[in-house]
């Protein structure tokens, strides 16, 4: 895993196969029911945190352009892991985040997204710290893209069109400044997951290990329900429809106050990783 490459390719749709309605729901049947006989790894959110925030950022050097492409790989797979850690949110939703959504962040408050696969609004919070590994990602990055994870295209160099719509046109869903896409998220994830030992290196899953973008939102959850946070305000987080969904798995008013009280204390990063984050800033302060 020598570099952080992510398909910046969005997944062609799959061809509609001629086959009758028993066939389709024998073959969703099947997926749900090896889907949830997998495990989510205990720590699983601060053991994939931990080892993307492990990997060495390539030092800051203008006579190598390519380092910039490693370093902006490297340090959106931190952003990628940190933000799928700590709000929960479906990979679906992670890839339309737009720099502007996280506002409210910024000033300790949730903001809100909706999802695409139910419309119901999540309201979502983080942590400074989490802020802080983001930031790197979009201070390396230097454009005007509206979306928080991008394509960085072959070789990372920016790009600056007339306008910040030329990067939502979705009639070219490729190059420099595009969002990123859902396949891309799913890439970084598995690397991830194979630096931890989730996976092998060929990408197997020899202990049935559950450790999809989708298994952050399992362990954010049960973490929630750990320290006590209430089923209705889990089902605000996670933006179920329904609130039996909730009720079910993990066991009306938005209590944002208890949304930020259990962000504070779930996502903090470690101050081992917040060290390697501020020898690397100070490493590169100096090279400037």
């Amino acid at each position: 895993l020598s570099r952080w490459r992510a398909c910046s390719s969005f997944s062609e749709p799959d061809q509609k196969e001629n086959i009758d309605a028993s066939v389709i729901k024998r073959k969703k049947t099947s997926y749900k029911t090896k889907k949830f006989s997998q495990k989510v790894p205990e720590r699983f959110r601060e053991t994939m945190l931990e080892h993307a925030m492990s990997v060495p950022l390539p030092p800051a050097d203008k006579d190598y352009p390519q380092l910039r492409l490693d370093r902006l790989n490297v340090l959106r797979t931190r952003a990628v892991i940190g933000t799928l850690a700590s709000s929960a949110l479906r990979v679906s939703d992670i890839v339309t985040l737009e720099k502007d959504t996280i506002l409210p962040a910024r000033s300790g408050q949730t903001f809100e997204v909706e999802s695409k696969k139910t419309g119901r609004i999540s309201e979502i919070y983080l942590h400074e710290d989490v802020l802080a590994v983001i930031d790197d990602y979009l201070d390396e990055r230097g454009d005007i893209s509206p979306f928080l994870f991008i394509q960085h295209g072959r070789a990372g160099t920016k790009v600056t069109p007339a306008s910040v719509q030329a990067f939502r046109d979705e009639r070219n869903r490729r190059g420099y400044g595009k969002r990123l896409s859902e396949h891309a998220i799913r890439e970084i994830v598995k690397e991830v997951a194979i630096l931890a030992g989730y996976r092998e290196l060929d990408g197997s899953n020899p202990n049935n290990y559950y450790c999809t973008p989708h298994a952050f939102r399992h362990a954010y959850a049960r973490s929630l329900r750990a320290i006590g946070v209430p089923i209705a305000d889990i089902q605000d987080v996670l933006g179920h429809a329904d609130p039996n969904t909730t009720a079910s798995t993990y066991a009306t008013q938005t209590n944002k106050p208890a949304i930020i009280g259990a962000g504070q204390r779930l996502q903090a990063i470690s101050p081992a990783l917040k060290q390697i984050r501020d020898e690397e800033m100070k490493r590169d302060q100096r090279n400037l």
